[in-house]
This record gives structure tokens, sequence and C-alpha cells, in this order.
């Protein structure tokens, strides 16, 4: 009983975690509101983007600047209003991380949505 006690312990430490993930964002010249109320016709957008990391997910080797790669094509000529980000680990993501992981490489999906107020 206590082997197994040890075993599912051990287990447990190897598949737990914890990390903070960092998504940068360069400075915009289009207005950005996360909430509130911006007045004009709304376009909704929804993008999604892998974002590559070295030793687990402790160095970005992937470009993670979500203003530029996935809000900025999005609003050409208008302020974006209602933007929440998602970060998760989906079922392609496993995967891929499988295969990928046994050289410390990972990745993660971030989905960025919002309305585009022209």
């Amino acid at each position: 009983m206590r082997k197994m006690l040890v075993l599912v312990l051990g287990i447990a430490l190897l598949t737990t975690g914890c990390y903070t993930l960092n998504y940068s964002s360069s400075a915009s010249s289009k207005p950005v509101s996360f909430t509130g109320e911006v007045k004009g016709q709304r376009t909704h957008f929804s993008e999604e983007k892998w974002i590559w990391y070295a030793i687990w997910g402790l160095v970005p080797i992937s470009d993670n600047d979500i203003e530029k790669s996935l809000v900025e094509p999005r609003t050409a000529g208008g302020a974006v209003q209602n933007l929440p980000t998602k970060s998760e680990v989906t079922p392609l993501n496993w995967l891929v991380n499988i295969f990928t992981g046994l050289v410390t490489i990972v990745a993660q999906t971030v989905t960025v949505e919002g309305d585009v107020v022209r």
C-alpha cells in the first residue's frame, strides 16, 4: 500500500506545474477599449495564434506581440472594443506537444476576439 501511495504522489508531482504567460503589446495608434462603449458600426473578429516556447514554457521563441499579429490587421481605421484574450492548450496543441515536448518545445493557442468600431 505504501509503494502505491508513493507512486501516486510521484505521478501527481510530475504531471502538475505552474507558469506565467506574458503577452506583450506594442503601443497602438488606435483607441482600444476593453470595456465601455465606443459609438459606430461594429464588426466582430476572432483570431487564433500559436505561441511557441522552449524549456516547457519558460522562454518564448515565437513572436508573442498580440497587438501586431492579431489586433492590428483587423483594425485598419477603427477603434477596438470588447477585447477578451484567451490562452489555452487545445487538443491539437497536446498532440503536437507530445512530440515536440521531448526536445522541450511546447505551444499554446492564444485567441483574441473583439469588435472593430468605425
